[in-house]
């Protein structure tokens, strides 16, 4: 009987322990809820929570009431520091890349109205002319403007560079201008006018010489054509001598500032004239050595028969015409002479045959032989000794098909050109000479009152160019650059606010939180001052970004001061 009940109450003994572990268990599990293990990121909420008298002692009520106004100050002034940064921002309009396209589009225009007030110049009778070199600087540089107006990037100054050297140039137009309009107001003085009549008695039998000496010429140019090389030598050097007669007389007419710029013309003509007719003698001169060659040549291959002796002759007959012959002025005629034993003199003064057309040598005796034939340069038939070597008629002139005309052509070249310089010097002249009509006088001054307007429209134009170009577009960077730095003194002011707040562990979070802000808007506005840079679009991008950031953080600093004061039983 005690048997079976111990075997009936052994089970429910044991339900009974197990029910009692579970509730010591479950009053286990509420005593570690109640009290949990302080951490830093909730210490404060542990104080306020816990019911502990000792916990609520660390929190001191005047830290957390001076932590919090120092921490609305701080907002305050950094919310203050950002109106004035925005409002400077906003100020600097015209260093925005807009700004800058809009101020070359404005001066592309505003040059347009120099360009058309150029154009209208007034140019009648003697002022007929001035206007042209402005036209022409107008144009030049309007061109430049509107090139830099649409193709202009920020940093790169090619553009620009080009603009100004095309001012350059146009500013030496504007003063070949300027000149010619002095020279022509200086024509209505009557001591220059005497001055210009003098010096024109003086070049008259200058000008008389000069036409002869025209006239000589083109009586060669009819002849040549029936003339040997060296005759035609023979009257290139007497026109040389006639020429440098012509520009020694040139050369030593007085002359004065008034009649200079004539001068200097006519001085100018006559030597590049010289110097093309000593081309033209050389080129003769080196025809003639290479017909005396070819000719020595042909005497080395000759049997010395009595056909060549007697074909000398009339040669040496036209070698005598080239070097030794004495004619009429202009007239090209020579006396002809033997081909042997010729006297010297009757060669001209410092010649001889050898000079132009050496005798060829004779047989191995030493003496000398025969003069050889002159052949034709331009005929083919240098080297034959036949009838082809003759003229038709068989007198030894040059051959049917010999032609010079090409030196002759390159020479009347350079009087065509040679000669429009004397007319136009020959026309200065004589307005120096006339003076000034009174319908000229009043042309004159009708050009000079217009170009001197315009002439103060364009430096005007050219100040306004120069101060936005000065500034950078009106936007100055040296200024710009302190102002930022400027603004950082100013932040880094903040910075040490931060610094300065209270460093209690419970404070800990909104102060970290504050250092984290300021420390990376700081670097953000520093790096803005060594980098900014005017008409880049993308320079606050950096800023922008790290001020936003910090405003987050502030939030977050300000909302856990707030917890923090509330556990507390205070009011923020």
């Amino acid at each position: 009987m005690k048997k079976r009940l111990v075997r009936n109450l052994s089970p429910a003994l044991f339900a009974i322990l197990i029910l009692l572990l579970m509730g010591a268990a479950a009053c286990a599990t509420d005593v570690g809820d109640e009290s949990p293990s302080p951490s830093p990121g909730n210490g404060v909420d542990s104080m306020s929570d816990g019911g502990s008298s000792a916990a609520q002692v660390e929190v001191s009520e005047d830290v957390l009431a001076q932590f919090a106004a120092d921490q609305k100050a701080i907002n305050d002034d950094w919310d203050a520091f950002h109106s004035d940064f925005d409002s400077w921002r906003a100020q600097l309009s015209a260093c925005d890349r807009t700004a800058a396209l809009e101020a070359l589009r404005a001066f592309a225009s505003d040059f347009s109205a120099i360009t058309e007030q150029a154009r209208d110049l007034p140019g009648k009778g003697i002022a007929r002319e001035l206007p042209d070199n402005v036209i022409l600087a107008a144009n030049n540089e309007e061109t430049a403007l509107r090139l830099l107006r649409d193709n202009w990037q920020p940093g790169s100054p090619t553009l620009l560079e080009n603009s100004q050297t095309e001012r350059g140039n146009a500013s030496n137009l504007l003063r070949m201008a300027s000149i010619e309009v002095d020279k022509l107001e200086e024509l209505d003085k009557p001591e220059d006018q005497a001055i210009a009549e003098e010096f024109a008695e003086a070049l008259a039998p200058v000008e008389q010489a000069w036409e002869l000496f025209y006239d000589n010429y083109e009586e060669l140019e009819d002849d040549y054509i029936d003339l040997t090389a060296p005759q035609i030598v023979t009257r290139l050097r007497a026109l040389v001598e006639e020429h440098e007669s012509v520009l020694e007389s040139l050369e030593d007419i007085p002359s004065d500032k008034v009649t200079d710029p004539v001068h200097d013309q006519l001085v100018e003509a006559a030597e590049v004239e010289a110097e093309a007719l000593e081309d033209l003698l050389d080129a003769f001169r080196r025809i003639v050595k290479a017909e005396a060659s070819s000719g020595q040549a042909d005497d080395g291959a000759a049997n010395g028969s009595g056909d060549s002796s007697s074909g000398a002759g009339s040669e040496a007959g036209e070698a005598s015409d080239a070097d030794g012959g004495q004619g009429s002025e202009g007239s090209g005629s020579a006396p002809q002479g033997s081909a042997q034993g010729q006297p010297a003199e009757s060669l001209a003064p410092g010649d001889s045959l050898q000079q132009e057309a050496p005798l060829a040598q004779g047989s191995g005796n030493g003496a000398a032989g025969p003069v050889p034939p002159i052949p034709s340069l331009f005929g083919g038939g240098g080297d034959s000794k036949g009838p082809d070597s003759q003229s038709p008629d068989g007198s030894g002139g040059p051959s049917a098909d010999a032609d010079f005309s090409d030196h002759f052509d390159v020479f009347e070249d350079t009087l065509d050109e040679t000669k429009i310089t004397r007319k136009q010097a020959v026309r200065e002249l004589d307005a120096l000479i006339e003076g000034v009509s009174e319908e000229d006088k009043k042309a004159l001054a009708e050009f000079t009152r217009a170009f001197a307007a315009l002439m103060d429209d364009w430096d005007d134009f050219h100040q306004d160019f120069d101060q936005w170009v000065r500034t950078e577009g009106d936007c100055d960077r040296a200024e710009a650059i302190n102002d930022l730095n400027r603004f950082n003194q100013g932040f880094s002011a903040l910075t040490a606010q931060v610094r300065n707040l209270s460093q209690a562990a419970y404070l800990r979070p909104s102060s970290d939180l504050l250092s984290e802000a300021v420390e990376r808007e700081g670097a953000a506005l520093r790096s803005l001052a060594s980098t900014w840079a005017p008409y880049e679009s993308d320079v606050y991008r950096g800023l922008d970004a790290e001020r936003a950031n910090a405003s987050e953080l502030r939030r977050l600093a300000d909302r856990r001061t707030q917890e923090v004061m509330e556990r507390n039983g205070m009011a923020q």
